[in-house]
């Protein structure tokens, strides 16, 4: 291998149960038309941004509620710390902002 090529291949071990989250939290953004930023893996889990969206979301091992549950920072909801939500939560708080609609009514 090359310099480049170890640059592209950094093998990083995953944890399924990381991998079922955000498989879950994809889907939920499919179903309400949430567009993904980006997705980085992190800890053994992932960091997620959204379109449209200052915040970002997080489930990986010392995130809280892993990995049942997304922490989110600097969303309207967190109040200046951080809060946690299932994926379908998270996902329909996120819709709702970006429609317009009062997203405390989720």
């Amino acid at each position: 291998m090359n310099g480049l090529d170890e640059m592209l291949y950094a093998p990083a071990p995953l944890k399924i149960e990381y991998v079922k989250a955000l498989s879950e939290l994809l889907e939920w953004c499919n179903i309400l038309n949430v567009e993904i930023e980006s997705v980085h893996a992190y800890m053994y889990g992932f960091r997620v941004t959204f379109k449209g969206v200052d915040g970002d979301a997080i489930c990986h091992e010392n995130s809280y509620g892993h990995p049942e549950y997304w922490e989110s920072y600097k969303m309207p909801w967190d109040e200046d710390d951080v809060s946690t939500n299932t994926a379908q939560e998270l996902v329909r708080k996120i819709a709702a902002m970006l429609s317009g609609r009062d997203w405390r009514s989720v």
